[in-house]
Parts: structure tokens; sequence; C-alpha cells
């Protein structure tokens, strides 16, 4: 008995175009673009650092261990005074399977994941002295890229990359296309979509949020 041949859920004919393989250089590893998309999960204020890397100023433990007297603190801050892109890793056409049979489900055209190195500055004040703490934090994320130079139907460019999340659990899904996207902006924003419009010249000519 011959062995199935694996087949993509979806049609993806515009993958084995030029333009495709096109713009899939242009998101290169160390390229400006994908950085800009990379660094919209930066987090660049205190409510934006994930719940799990920031030790609470209020607790009494933490206060004593690092600071003094937890009595005696009068208020207490913190910020963010550096953060990095670091440990990129680029994985073009990464495959999809499911199941115990490892069910092909399909391929994402760019699937990147690397880590934020930022660095957590604690401030501590009371009637005798103020007291600086920093905490280096390491934070993980991944995107998925899909490339689209013209949508066809958005209903199954959304049906494809949903299905491609839920077994990868990104960050951020993109889909990147040179089609106008005015009136695709709304139903993409609803379901946490981020849509890229590329220009002539390939740059950023328009986002969807």
């Amino acid at each position: 008995m011959k062995p199935k041949v694996p087949q993509q859920l979806f049609s993806n004919e515009s993958v084995a175009t030029p333009k495709h393989d096109e713009m899939l250089l242009l998101f290169s590893e160390e390229s400006k673009l994908l950085k800009g998309i990379m660094n919209r999960l930066r987090p660049r204020k205190p409510t934006e650092v994930p719940q799990r890397h920031i030790h609470n100023t209020n607790d009494k433990y933490f206060c004593e261990r690092f600071c003094c007297s937890y009595e005696k603190i009068e208020s207490s801050s913190f910020h963010i005074s550096k953060s990095d892109i670091v440990a990129v890793k680029w994985e073009p056409e990464k495959p999809i399977n499911s199941g115990f049979n490892k069910y092909y489900i399909g391929s994402v055209d760019l699937y990147v994941t690397f880590k934020h190195y930022f660095i957590a500055q604690y401030k501590f004040f009371n009637a005798d002295k103020e007291v600086f703490l920093q905490s280096p934090i390491w934070s993980r994320y991944s995107l998925i890229c899909e490339f689209k130079p013209k949508i066809v139907s958005f209903s199954e460019v959304i049906r494809q990359v949903k299905l491609y999340n839920t077994h990868l659990k990104s960050n951020l899904v993109v889909v990147i296309t040179y089609s106008d996207i005015d009136k695709y902006k709304k139903v993409f924003e609803s379901q946490n979509i981020l849509l890229v419009k590329l220009s002539k010249d390939n740059k950023i000519e328009d986002l969807s949020h």
C-alpha cells in the first residue's frame, strides 16, 4: 500500500510564485521590516510587562530582602530602563503536524521566535534613603507571518492563519499583502490579526491596528 502524500488543507498557489519568495526574503532575520513588527510586542511601559516577571513592591518579603524594613517604606515605583530583542530564530515554511499520526495541516510561511531582554528597575523611598534595584528579565515571544501578494478571499486567509495559530499559539499573527486593506481592516482587527500592506517599493504603507 502506497503511503499517503500529505495534502495541505488550504490552497496556497501564491507560495510557488516569485513574488511570494520576494516577500519572504524582505522579512529575513536581519530585516528592518521584521524588527519593526517584532517591536510591536516589546514592552514599552510597566503595564505591558508580563505580570509573571514583576515583583510585587507591596510584598513584605520582597521589600525586606532587597531593600529595607517594609514598615519604613513610604512609596515605591517600577519602570523599564532598557529593552532589546535577542535570540531571534527565523523558520520559513515551518510545517505543522497534528495528532498521533502527525497529520499534515500545512506550512506557515514564516514562524519567528525571539526574546525580549529588558531591565526592570524598582525604586523604594522612605524617610532615610532612596533604594534602587535592577532586575534583568527575559521574556519569550513568537509570531506567525503569512505572505499574500494578493488577497483573493479574506475569509480563507483568516481561516488559514487561525488554524495555524491553534497549533502554534503565537503572540502575534501577521498577514502581509500588496492588496488594498481598507475594506478588510475591521474584520482582521476583530480576530486579533495584524494586517500589513506593502507599497510597490516594499515599505510598510498601512497597518490594520
